[in-house]
């Protein structure tokens, strides 16, 4: 009983490291301060009577206390497992858990919408296939029950913009790669790209060897990009039934 008191003073007395904690994984969520901080390499911790020293468990060196606003701040992971609790994180949901996080904590689930005006653009690309199979569904095997294509006589590649603003950390969709082919029976866009870039228009998605007829599923982790944008080449190209996951 003496033991289980002793650790639970401990974790709480330090909790608020748990901001300091995490920061190395949510930077770019836009949830992180920027504040002014001292290392405190004069600050002696005793546990238990002895003298702990936090280190970094992948180069051994030692993680000194920070004081801020006349506070103390420890690593939580050095402190945690020290007192013998289990932590983990999940990224998906910026979450750290102490202890068992089955029996204390439950998990957020996954909440998946339909990519469509409302996140994406240009609107004139965005088909039902209610209303447009003809321009939807132009595959053999797959019928698409939303998405985005061209026009029949839009001679372009298709590019759909998506305002993410770090809310969703993925996106997914099953494209058709399909194109126009000149006189001499060859497609106009010989060596057709499925890339997806972020906001500084760097590619963070590409597929590679994608051939004209065939499907393609993509799978893009969105979760530090403030907008996405898609580019399929091929003007009977469609990005069907995408969707976003946070």
């Amino acid at each position: 009983m003496k033991t289980y008191f002793k650790k639970k003073w401990l974790v709480s007395g330090f909790v608020a490291v748990l901001l300091l904690s995490a920061a190395g994984h949510a930077w770019g969520s836009g949830t992180l301060r920027e504040i002014k901080a001292n290392l405190n390499s004069g600050l002696n911790i005793m546990l238990y009577g002895e003298r702990f020293i936090a280190t970094d468990p992948e180069t051994e060196t030692e993680l000194l206390p920070i004081t801020y606003n006349g506070r103390t701040y420890l690593p939580l992971r050095s402190v945690a497992e020290a007192t013998g609790l289990e932590v983990s994180w999940d990224g998906r949901t910026q979450t750290i858990y102490l202890g068992d996080s089955e029996e204390s904590v439950e998990q957020e689930e996954e909440r998946i919408v339909q990519m469509s005006t409302e996140y994406a653009r240009p609107k004139d690309k965005y088909r039902l296939a209610s209303a447009t199979p003809h321009l939807l569904n132009r595959g053999p095997d797959i019928e698409f029950k939303y998405g985005f294509s061209n026009d029949r006589d839009f001679q372009s590649n298709l590019q759909v913009y998506v305002t993410n603003d770090y809310e969703f950390h993925t996106l997914k969709a099953t494209i058709w790669v399909d194109d126009d082919k000149n006189d001499a029976g060859n497609y106009r866009s010989p060596n057709p790209r499925i890339k997806v870039f972020n906001e500084r228009n760097e590619v963070i998605y590409d597929v590679p060897k994608v051939q004209h007829e065939n499907y393609y599923d993509i799978e893009v982790d969105i979760a530090d990009v403030e907008e996405v944008r898609i580019l399929v080449d091929g003007v009977y190209s469609v990005i069907g039934d995408p969707v976003l996951v946070k």
